[in-house]
């Protein structure tokens, strides 16, 4: 990654694999980073380059290959983010319970969370209570059918300001 421009503000990869041992130092003022569709050669390296960018304010990661709960628990230190979105529908190791691990993102303002299959539990309202700052939920349609079916939805109240976004499947 050492050949990208210094100061880059906005980084988008599609069908990347991650390979850096260390994050370049000319990126750690990036705020924006989105991963499609891209893998890690090994963990190490997906952590290296979230570790390297302390200024981080927007995560997207779309489909990435072998996505588990152990990449997810190097975002928890990734506490500027104010937008992630993580969409890994079909990846049996993501789950709903995982965002339980996320709730150190306080300031988050935009959250994307399409994870998990038809046989997942539903999100934990408790979660979503982690993120006061709330103001866009996006979740999958037939999370939003679940959800409402069993009542989570009350969770909304405590987040007023918040706008629900539902998106197939």
């Amino acid at each position: 990654m050492e050949w990208l421009p210094p100061k880059l503000q906005s980084l988008q990869l599609r069908w990347f694999i991650l390979t850096a041992a260390k994050c370049p130092t000319h990126l750690s003022q990036m705020r924006r980073l989105s991963l499609e569709r891209c893998a890690s050669s090994n963990l190490q390296h997906f952590q290296n380059v979230l570790e390297g960018l302390p200024s981080l304010s927007s995560l997207d990661l779309e489909d990435i290959l072998d996505l588990s709960e152990r990449h997810i628990m190097h975002i928890r230190p990734l506490t500027q983010l104010t937008s992630l979105s993580v969409v890994a529908i079909g990846n049996h190791h993501i789950t709903n319970s995982m965002l339980g691990l996320l709730t150190t993102l306080t300031g988050l303002r935009r959250l994307k969370w399409h994870a998990g299959d038809m046989l997942d539990s539903i999100l934990d309202p408790a979660f979503l209570k982690a993120f006061p700052n709330l103001f866009v939920l996006s979740l999958t349609t037939s999370m939003f059918y679940r959800m409402t079916r069993w009542s989570a939805l009350n969770v909304m109240d405590f987040l007023p300001y918040c706008q629900l976004e539902t998106i197939g499947p």
